[in-house]
């Protein structure tokens, strides 16, 4: 059984290295994305002041080309937002106050982020490249544990997992491979785990009743009336201790105001998961999700995605998870060391 074992751990992992290593890279360079864009993007920062920015919003069409669908926290105290178009294009970043900060070129960085974003979540291709990252992770998580089922010692012999000191390389790559890929496999289980279910999960929740639908579609016939800071208020009064996080403004096919909220104790600590829709013209509350309240199973689903970050347990947990990110190409790259150094002891004999 251990060799049939050992040729299938091999084999899984040679197949599909390459794409677990681009998936390690990726997630790295996400970890501290938020910090790193900031620190190189100078300019104001202010709490959001909801009339400020609203009338930083109506005078964009003379700054900018296109017109903006809907602004996003771009720090996590949410004292600068990112103005994206109908295409889902970063082209503004403000402070909380409207103050322009950034736009066009001085977004590169930004967007070069939101790449590597995409590459991480569904290489580029859609819900099917998700699907290809959850079957990838799927794939990852099994060779895991023909790798731990061999690397496991016996009873009374953890002593025998130390390297031994001028090994010969086969040996030496094999026995780094062996205690570094037990060292940190817990972690690296409940990240992997949670990034498959976050990729493979809308589908089953849809299954299950745990999807969060937005209010029926319809067309607008006249504009929106309803201001920009009164949405705001309209939500904060709903929820008082929340961060606005994203807004989401009307248009003719969704003629509301989509509020994300971040409530105090909420597992996502950057966008939250309160979600709040309120009619452009009337004001009306037309859906309003507070996660603290959700269902179980819903609140199942929300916790995939700060679990996969480890973004709940603050800048300790994103150290862990960019930790995880590093033994992972950690183990590919001395499992790679390993086959070729058998490889050329087979070839030598």
């Amino acid at each position: 059984m251990r060799p049939g074992l050992l040729a299938a751990h091999r084999r899984l992992g040679l197949a599909v290295a390459m794409v677990w290593a681009l998936q390690a890279v990726t997630g790295l360079a996400l970890v501290f994305r938020v910090e790193i864009d900031n620190a190189l993007t100078h300019g104001a920062s202010a709490p959001l002041d909801p009339t400020a920015m609203g009338a930083a919003l109506a005078a964009l069409p003379g700054k900018i080309a296109v017109p903006v669908v809907s602004i996003t926290a771009a720090d996590r105290a949410a004292t600068r937002y990112d103005a994206f178009d109908a295409n889902d294009r970063r082209v503004a970043r403000m402070s909380g106050r409207g103050e322009l900060i950034a736009s066009g070129h001085g977004l590169d960085l930004a967007n070069r982020l939101d790449v590597l974003k995409s590459l991480h979540e569904s290489f580029w291709l859609g819900d099917n490249g998700s699907y290809f990252v959850g079957l990838s992770g799927l794939l990852l998580l099994s060779n895991m544990v023909l790798g731990l089922k061999l690397a496991w010692p016996l009873k009374g012999r953890w002593r025998a997992l130390l390297p031994q000191r001028n090994a010969p390389a086969p040996v030496a790559a094999f026995q780094w491979h062996r205690v570094i890929g037990l060292g940190f496999a817990a972690p690296a289980v409940v990240l992997f785990l949670a990034g498959v279910s976050m990729a493979l999960g809308d589908p089953i929740a849809d299954k299950v009743g745990a999807e969060r639908t937005p209010p029926p579609a319809r067309t607008a016939t006249q504009p929106a009336t309803l201001s920009f800071d009164s949405a705001i208020a309209i939500a904060l009064r709903r929820h008082p201790d929340a961060r606005v996080t994203v807004i989401d403004l009307p248009v003719p096919d969704a003629p509301w105001y989509r509020l994300r909220l971040r409530q105090p104790g909420e597992l996502q600590r950057f966008y939250g998961q309160t979600a709040i829709f309120i009619d452009g013209r009337t004001g009306a509350v037309l859906t309003d999700y507070d996660s603290r309240r959700a269902p179980p199973v819903r609140a199942f689903f929300d916790g995939f995605y700060p679990i996969h970050t480890l973004e709940f347990a603050g800048v300790a947990g994103r150290l862990i998870a960019a930790g995880v990110g590093l033994w992972l190409l950690t183990v590919i790259g001395l499992g790679l060391t390993l086959w070729r150094a058998r490889r050329r002891l087979r070839a030598a004999t």
